[in-house]
Order: C-alpha cells, then sequence, then structure tokens
C-alpha cells in the first residue's frame, strides 16, 4: 500500500465511547449518515475475522476500511480504476476492473470489495479474476448495497440480490460461506428520509442521531429482523475459493 504511514480515516473512525467504528464527519455524503452507521457497524466484524495475508483491497478509493484490517494482515495491496473519483494516493496499480487484473494467479490471502462491484460493468468476469489472484482455501469479501440511490455517476450500473450474489460467486467456482444482511423496511424508510434532507445540513444530522437511537429500540429491532429478506440496504457476503481449485 502506498503511503501507509501517512494514511488518515475518511470515510469511517473508531469511537471510544460507543466502542465501535462510525462515520466520520465530513467522511460521507449527509443522505447517508444513517445507512452508513449501520453498514460500519456490519462490516467492522466480519472484515477483522476474514482479513488474513496477502490482502488485496480492490476498488480501494480512500481505503476508508484500513483501519479495520491492518493488523490481521502481513501485506497490502491497493488496486483501482483510473476513472475513479476518489484518490489515487494509496494505490499500487492503476487497472481497468472490467478486464483482467494485472496480478500473478494465486497470490492473495483475501481480497476486499467494499461497494464496488455495483460500479462494474462486468462483474461476472471481475469476480473471475479475483477467484484466479485468490489462493485456494481464501476468501473475498464483497460488500455490496441493495436500497442505495444512484451514486459516482455514470458509473453506477446495478443492484444485486442475495441470489445474484451467490450465483456470481458459484459461477466463478467460489462457495458462499456467509451471506448476511444489513437494514430492514424501518431502515430503508429512514435512509429514505434522510436522503431527502440530505440539502439541510443540521437537520441532516440531527436526524441520523435521532434514526441511530430509534433504531436501538426493541420494535425497531423486531420489524428489521421481520423484513429484513425483503428490504435489506444491503449485504455482506464472503466467499471462499476451494482447495483443489484448477
Amino acid at each position: 500500500m502506498r503511503n501507509a504511514e501517512s494514511w488518515r480515516p475518511t470515510k469511517c473512525v473508531w469511537d471510544k465511547s460507543a466502542n465501535r467504528f462510525v462515520p466520520r464527519r465530513g467522511g460521507v455524503s449527509l443522505g447517508s449518515l444513517f445507512s452508513a452507521n449501520l453498514a460500519m457497524e456490519h462490516y467492522a466484524p466480519l472484515i477483522k475475522a476474514f482479513s488474513q495475508g496477502a490482502l488485496l483491497d480492490c476498488g480501494c478509493g480512500t481505503c476508508p476500511y484500513y483501519e479495520m484490517y491492518k493488523n490481521q494482515v502481513t501485506s497490502v495491496t491497493c488496486t483501482d480504476w483510473p476513472q475513479s473519483g476518489h484518490t489515487a494516493r494509496y494505490v499500487d496499480t492503476v487497472a481497468d476492473l472490467n478486464a483482467a487484473l494485472p496480478f500473478a494467479a494465486e497470490v492473495f490471502d483475501s481480497v476486499l470489495l467494499t461497494d464496488v462491484l455495483e460500479h462494474i460493468a462486468e462483474p461476472r468476469q471481475l469476480m473471475f479474476e479475483i477467484a484466479r489472484v485468490l489462493k485456494p482455501g481464501a476468501h473475498v469479501m464483497i460488500a455490496t448495497p441493495f436500497f442505495y440511490w444512484l451514486h459516482e455517476e455514470p458509473h453506477d450500473y446495478l443492484r444485486f440480490t442475495e441470489h445474484a450474489l451467490r450465483r456470481y460467486c458459484a459461477d466463478a467456482g467460489m462457495t458462499v460461506v456467509h451471506l448476511s444482511r444489513y437494514g430492514g423496511l424501518p431502515d430503508v424508510f429512514l435512509d429514505l428520509i434522510n436522503k431527502g434532507i440530505a440539502r439541510w445540513s443540521r437537520l441532516s444530522r440531527f436526524f441520523a442521531a435521532a434514526a441511530n437511537t430509534l433504531s436501538r429500540t426493541s420494535i425497531h429491532r423486531k420489524l428489521r429482523q421481520r423484513t429484513e429478506a425483503s428490504f435489506p440496504l444491503g449485504y455482506f457476503t464472503v466467499a471462499r475459493k476451494p482447495l483443489d481449485m484448477a
């Protein structure tokens, strides 16, 4: 990872009082304050659990989750495409993620693909490439939004159901070992309000704080649990490359 010594948090930070990662002020759009808080709470334990060895941060952007995985791995390689709207400060290798990845086969122990797949015009091709560069027995971690507004246009192409995610992994010869949802119908409702009032900074921040409090109530959690299968905000998928994959 280039310039790792000068890395600073962008999208999320560790909150000692909350004992978890939270959106960094100014690092997340006002319209995504509520959904980002849920996503980060969901991502962190999974990234920590499955990041190991030589890690490829694919579509890395500003490496917003570096703090979640840096102590779990032995090396980090960052790649992103030249048209990325993010800074290339930490990018080791510039690559077209719709084409062949510029890495040898079976060189990475883990791959992180967070909030990237929806921006890929040829996601099946990328999944085959990830399977190729993973070592046998290694894992890819895929975070994808589902109910989410258009972003980073014009490079916003797709939304994936859990069935599509399983299919893409299977087609690439990998086995899904974990697939979880974050959010449900009440969270979609609160996220839509958050996005609708995004033009008003103070109101957005006040609403996001209130929504976070509401989301921790028992009735909200029960409604989320009942509706998350049909109305998820997003998914976190972990797939494993078989030991005997040719």
